[in-house]
């Protein structure tokens, strides 16, 4: 790392070098620094591959996305399952075996999720590969409410997400097919002037008699007693903890179980397009800046993590999920890249056009007439 010293660059290095640190919101007397490599760059008036201004510059999370590692996987189309483990000497993570490209299904989440007018629920979700399995990925407390939030968000901001239709609609369903179930799960919110009458206090013109104050019986506290039915009409009923409820989350017994990706055919990682933005829905709101987007300086899958994980936004940097998807796509790249096609004599004679086109090596590898080697 050396400092930057605009003075001694060329005047038309100076524009360049002025659009790069606009993407940093730098202000004047800052003091800049730049490594030696994009120095090189910069000298010869042409943009590094890892620069922000090369379609890398990440978009502000919106506070409907902050969520939790589980809330995120929920509402992600893509599932990388991994098997990751702990050391026995420090407990740090380490991945065993492949990671597994699944699709999920966002809609089934978002149904099968409990919700009440109160929204102000947490649950214990534990997600699976499949639902009869007894182990699972990840076990956490979920906000069915920031979920629902973070799904609307994406339908309306991401162009991954704009075919996704969402039931706004719910609560009337739910209140024309069972409403005696639906009036005990919301303690008859459908019936509001009802239970205003329940807890109201009696008139002036009730023939009752005042409680003497010398006389033993402690007079009772209505406003008290008036403000707990209230309570215990809204939470009564409710099949999870609220905040309104006393039970500690981590005595919960049960746990909603859900598996979105069951069902589903994995996917190739490098023929998935766009599947860091659908596996990572809340790195990348509005679906742009992945590794497989097209740039005006072409730059490798490893100089594009190594950007992403040493990036002042530790967005990446701070999650291993992360860290080992980036760590297995890098791996699949190299040894992809380092495969060999040999032709056997049998095949007959072959021309360039029909060896780079894709579909057709595919059928002559069918055809046993092509073979690949490392």
């Amino acid at each position: 790392m050396v400092k930057l010293n605009l003075s001694r660059c060329k005047p038309e290095s100076r524009q360049l070098l002025s659009a790069m640190l606009a993407a940093f919101n730098s202000r004047k007397g800052d003091q800049l620094y730049v490594c030696r490599t994009c120095q090189s760059y910069i000298r010869r008036n042409q943009v590094p591959s890892q620069a922000a201004i090369n379609s890398l510059k990440l978009d502000d999370t919106p506070k409907q996305l902050h969520l939790t590692e589980l809330e995120c996987a929920l509402i992600a189309q893509r599932v990388p399952f991994m098997k990751v483990l702990a050391l026995p000497r420090g407990q740090q993570r380490v991945i065993r075996g492949a990671v597994v490209n699944v699709p999920s299904n966002v809609l089934s989440t978002t149904t099968v999720l409990p919700l009440t007018p109160a929204q102000a629920g947490i649950i214990p979700i534990k997600l699976k590969r499949r639902l009869r399995y007894k182990g699972y990925v990840m076990h956490q407390f979920v906000r069915p409410d920031a979920i629902l939030s973070a799904v609307r968000w994406l339908v309306q901001n991401n162009q991954l997400y704009c075919r996704l239709d969402i039931d706004e609609d719910w609560h009337k369903s739910c209140m024309e097919e069972d409403p005696e179930a639906w009036n005990s799960m919301t303690g008859g919110v459908t019936q509001p002037a009802e239970h205003l009458s329940d807890v109201e206090p009696s008139s002036e013109s009730d023939d009752t008699e005042p409680v003497a104050q010398d006389s033993d019986v402690e007079p009772s506290d209505s406003g008290n007693d008036s403000d707990r039915d209230v309570v215990m009409e809204k939470v009564r009923g409710l099949s999870f903890s609220t905040c309104l409820q006393p039970t500690d989350p981590q005595y919960t017994v049960t746990a909603l179980c859900v598996a979105p990706a069951e069902g589903q055919h994995p996917l190739d990682f490098m023929l998935d397009y766009s599947c860091e933005a659908l596996t990572f829905p809340a790195k990348f709101p509005f679906g742009v800046g992945t590794f497989t987007d097209e740039r005006d300086v072409p730059i490798t899958v490893k100089k594009y993590f190594i950007q992403r994980l040493l990036n002042r936004d530790k967005r990446f940097a701070s999650d291993a999920s992360y860290l080992f998807f980036a760590q297995y796509i890098c791996e699949m790249k190299q040894i992809r890249d380092n495969i060999t096609v040999a032709m056997r004599k049998t095949a007959g004679r072959m021309s360039a056009s029909v060896v780079s086109d894709a579909e057709q090596l595919r059928q002559l590898m069918r055809n046993d007439n092509t073979y690949q080697f490392l």
